[in-house]
């Protein structure tokens, strides 16, 4: 008797789409932040990139003829956007100025730690063995991360290492919150509203700090040009409407799956392309933070899934791949 082959349903195909452009497109963004932030100070690239990806995401959501979002929605959506893309993004593209292109993305995957404990607190329920010893896994990694800083005394490094952590748990505050609010029907009109009103801080705070009176516009290289626009065809505009599809049909943990792959793409990048070094401490907590991410994801909150999505991370920690048509 000849067994089934399950096929996979349009539902699982958009999922592990949507994946997949996480992965890899914003595990390139970390290079093109530490090119592009050479020649633009670090504010005001934020706010120049994710204002022009919220202009162009809401046009091509107008030319496709997509609802429109009440007030409400626009507002409660910017304010999201500004929560989650001001914390997480912003602590990363300031850290780049001092820290390498690796060590931050590096640090980003304590994503999936913060989600982990804020999505246990909201659920009221006590977490798994395995997600409990992840967490203590993934601080002993970042422990390794922070350890040159600290013997060396190197304090601005330090600082901007601290800052990015507290920016996953401000993106990850920011993901569950999204969740629980009334925003956009339209992917489309979503993101730009949640860019939108990241792009208003990031250059409040840029004008306040007079970031823009000290650029000298006809000297920025061209390649930080290219970088920056790389940053908002595919690091906001394609990236972010993944995740941001990801963040409204997909469990939390899994949507943070992302952030073990970003930084094995990143570190590569960083020293393929800008000669980062792998030292034998970042090699550590590398491999101590994205063994923690895989527990934490495997462990998940005590409790059974129950959508077919939600049983998906255990198919990519297994290494397998989703099933072809």
């Amino acid at each position: 008797m000849n067994a089934r082959i399950a096929l996979p349903t349009r539902s699982t195909i958009k999922l592990a789409l949507a994946l997949l452009t996480v992965y890899l497109v914003w595990g390139s963004t970390y290079l093109a932040i530490r090119v592009a932030v050479t020649g633009l100070p670090p504010f005001l690239l934020c706010g120049l990139r994710y204002l022009l990806a919220s202009l162009v995401m809401g046009a091509i959501a107008a030319l496709a003829g997509h609802s429109r979002p009440t007030g409400r929605e626009w507002g409660i959506a910017g304010l999201v956007g500004f929560f989650m893309i001001g914390a997480g993004n912003g602590s990363v593209v300031w850290a780049e100025q001092f820290i390498p292109s690796g060590i931050v993305s590096l640090l980003t995957a304590t994503l999936p730690l913060w989600t982990f404990l804020l999505e246990g607190l909201g659920a009221g329920r006590v977490s798994s063995r395995r997600g409990l010893v992840g967490i203590l896994a993934g601080f002993a990694g970042v422990g390794l991360l922070l350890w040159p800083q600290l013997a060396s005394g190197h304090h601005a490094a330090l600082w901007a290492q601290a800052l990015v952590m507290l920016g996953s748990l401000g993106w990850a505050a920011g993901m569950l919150l999204g969740r629980r609010l009334p925003s956009p029907a339209s992917g489309l009109y979503r993101s730009a509203a949640q860019m939108g009103g990241s792009a208003l801080g990031f250059l409040v705070i840029s004008g306040a700090m007079g970031e823009p009176a000290r650029v000298v516009w006809s000297a920025v290289p061209s390649g930080v040009w290219l970088a920056t626009a790389y940053l908002v065809v595919f690091g906001s505009c394609v990236g972010f409407t993944a995740f941001s599809w990801l963040a409204q049909h997909a469990r939390p943990s899994l949507t943070a799956t992302y952030a073990y792959v970003n930084p094995l793409v990143a570190v590569v990048l960083g020293a393929l392309v800008l000669a980062e070094p792998i030292t034998g401490w970042i090699g550590a907590g590398t491999l101590l933070i994205v063994t923690s991410v895989i527990l934490v994801l495997q462990g998940g909150v005590a409790g059974k899934a129950t959508r077919p999505e939600d049983r998906i991370p255990r198919l990519f920690l297994a290494g397998g791949r989703a099933p072809r048509a």
